[in-house]
């Protein structure tokens, strides 16, 4: 993938390191919320079946230094879980106005980025391989998909949620 090259220098080894840290900070970020906080060890479960999941399709895939498109789809599919589940639990909260929720919008922006996120990589492999002006296509819904991802993540901060409000729950 001859696009992720900066200035003719491999950068995958790297976007494969960003993409472990990623999952494990959505994964200890949002997880203690969803499944109350007493739950921890399935935290951290699920922190190890993502690493255990990175480290052997990096194996499989080829090595460090190719792209790992299996960690990156099952990454999109735990996300969009964790998102769904964290909108789910939002949405029985009474005593906050879902607008005005934090959580709300960053459960809304991590469902809308990681679900175009795998749209893309599924149509990537399946039909843009050869094709630029398919890529270049599906590189601008990715961008429009980020865009869109950290509108709600500002908003989400710009939110000041309770914290008496999310602890009853």
């Amino acid at each position: 993938m001859d696009y992720l090259n900066f200035h003719h220098l491999p950068n995958l080894l790297y976007f494969n390191i960003d993409s472990i840290i990623e999952a494990l900070f959505y994964t200890i970020i949002f997880l203690p919320i969803i499944i109350n906080r007493r739950k921890i060890e399935i935290t951290f479960i699920i922190s190890v079946l993502l690493t255990l999941t990175f480290i052997i399709s990096t194996f499989y895939s080829g090595g460090i230094f190719q792209y790992n498109t299996i960690f990156e789809v099952t990454e999109c599919v735990f996300l969009i879980i964790i998102s769904g589940f964290l909108l789910l639990k939002i949405m029985t909260l009474t005593s906050i106005e879902l607008k005005k929720n934090n959580l709300f919008w960053f459960g809304s922006g991590l469902l809308i980025y990681f679900t175009l996120s795998l749209t893309m990589f599924v149509v990537q492999d399946i039909n843009v391989k050869n094709n630029s002006t398919l890529l270049s296509g599906v590189l601008q819904l990715y961008s429009l998909a980020n865009i869109i991802a950290n509108i709600f993540y500002a908003i989400a901060f710009l939110c000041r949620t309770p914290q008496a409000a999310i602890s009853k729950s």
